[in-house]
């Protein structure tokens, strides 16, 4: 008989894996065609106009808790990135970048100090790339320039109000349709990783409370100048990003494979050989275009 037959399988991994032994009856092989038929489907819409499913998540999950520290951080752009830009515009952008004044061109990130329930403490970093990410902050986020925010005395916002906040409204008013979706989508020239600290900084009201050090730091550079010095080619930077936004769709499909996971997570823990050999039959094949 076939050693690879279900009725040769360990009862744990027929249990944990229904549909992978089910596939000669058709019931994989439809979740397989109905993922990749939706992964499709979303590739084609281009980039999403909200936040990730991940990101959603992660505010539903942790946004409760509390503000008790901030920090706008600035880490140069990349050499070899630069080097590339001025390669496609005959080192106009470093011209530009020199008349305007800037030594350096930045990527903005904001620092935020959380505190839960029971009084423990954690930092996160947040961002703005091709989406909106967060992530555990790494000694690499803090070891760049920073400047830190002054958060009113009497505030008790979370980290989901505040970004809600932002992405909602504009200076104390109701955000347009397409004010919420310049929040979200990266655009290199006018929403990019440095309006999207400033905004979240403004659009809470916290702006009049900041020291001119950190008002210098949340001020954008003129970002549309140094697009506009690749010329014919200025629309490369937004192409590079929409590219990378959309394959983070086709990746995830808008939460399709962070459910996959979920899913294989809940489900009762089979022997060591198994859970490896689902997470080796399982594993995408993705490669991302991710923007320094």
């Amino acid at each position: 008989m076939y050693r690879h037959h279900p009725a040769n399988l360990p009862p744990e991994y027929r249990q944990a894996n229904p549909n992978r032994l089910n596939l000669r009856h058709g019931e994989g092989l439809k979740d397989i065609l109905d993922s990749i038929g939706r992964r499709i489907r979303v590739t084609m819409q281009g980039p999403r106009s909200g936040a990730t499913k991940r990101f959603t998540e992660f505010l539903d999950k942790e946004g409760s808790q509390r503000i008790v520290g901030m920090s706008v951080g600035r880490k140069p752009v990349e050499k070899g990135v630069e080097r590339v830009l001025d390669a496609l515009s005959g080192n106009a952008y470093s011209d530009k970048k020199k008349e305007l004044g800037y030594k350096e061109a930045y990527h903005s990130y904001l620092i935020v100090d959380l505190e839960d329930e029971q009084g423990k403490r954690s930092q996160r970093t947040v961002h703005k790339n091709e989406i909106i990410e967060q992530r555990v902050t790494s000694q690499e986020d803090r070891s760049f320039e920073k400047s830190r925010i002054t958060i009113p005395q009497d505030s008790d916002l979370t980290l989901k109000e505040l970004i809600n906040r932002a992405a909602t409204t504009d200076l104390g008013k109701p955000a347009d349709a397409d004010s919420v979706k310049n929040f979200y989508r990266y655009d290199p020239s006018d929403a990019n990783c440095q309006r999207f600290t400033r905004s979240i900084i403004e659009d809470n009201g916290w702006l009049d409370d900041q020291t001119p050090e950190t008002k210098e730091f949340l001020e954008p550079q003129d970002s549309k100048a140094l697009v506009g010095s690749l010329g014919a080619l200025s629309f490369i930077p937004k192409l590079i990003t929409d590219t990378a936004a959309t394959l983070d769709r086709t990746r995830y499909g808008d939460g399709l494979l962070a459910k996959a996971v979920h899913k294989r997570s809940s489900r009762k823990r089979g022997s060591g050989l198994a859970q490896q050999a689902n997470i080796r039959a399982t594993q995408p094949l993705i490669i991302k275009f991710k923007q320094v």
